[in-house]
């Protein structure tokens, strides 16, 4: 059996247990374990490297699992992905003021699981933004775009946000921010 078959065995086998998803594919007895593709120290490296060479190995196995853990939050694009590293972590009653133009994350403890309800205030002052709730990977609530240059007085305002029962004791809080935006917001503590 050639090398690159044992590989692609084995990448698909990692996978296949790691996600849980059925029967693992085994190598023949006594065959030698494969090197992990490069540029990986191991399977998640390997889904999130996006290696051309091992997705051609796994006959695209490999990219269709990222795009599963990138949907469940778990991969390097996913919703809980950042633009730029993990999302920031605050506590819920703490506000959240913008840093820099384009998209910021922050989760929020909420200090207990879903079912539950908080209130979400926020003020994007004149360039409009979009704040965009999930709860375990799934959106729950969006402002759409607001902002006192929309129409005066549409960027300062509140809402009751409702999380569906789950296991998580968080929420993720994506900001889209415009070109020299300045917003701020603070995620209430259950009631």
């Amino acid at each position: 059996m050639s090398r690159r078959r044992i590989r692609a065995g084995v990448a698909v086998a990692a996978a296949t247990i790691a996600l849980g998803t059925g029967s693992a594919l085994c190598a023949p007895a006594g065959a030698a374990p494969a090197p992990n593709p490069p540029g990986s120290s191991d399977i998640i490296g390997a889904l999130n490297s996006g290696s051309a060479q091992a997705d051609r190995a796994t006959g695209g196995a490999l990219g269709q699992i990222a795009g599963l853990l990138d949907q469940i939050g778990l991969g390097s694009s996913g919703p809980l992905a950042g633009p730029s590293g993990p999302p920031a972590v605050q506590q819920c009653n703490a506000s959240t003021k913008s840093g820099n133009d384009g998209i910021t994350d922050t989760i929020h403890k909420l200090g207990r699981r879903g079912p539950a309800t908080f209130t979400l205030s926020y003020d994007t002052e004149n360039v409009p933004d979009r704040i965009v709730v999930s709860y375990q990977g799934r959106q729950v609530y969006d402002t759409g775009f607001v902002g006192n240059n929309n129409r005066p007085g549409q960027g300062v305002g509140s809402a009751r946000v409702t999380i569906p029962p789950g296991v998580s004791d968080s929420v993720l809080v994506r900001v889209y921010g415009g070109t020299d935006t300045v917003w701020s917001y603070t995620v209430s503590c259950p009631s």
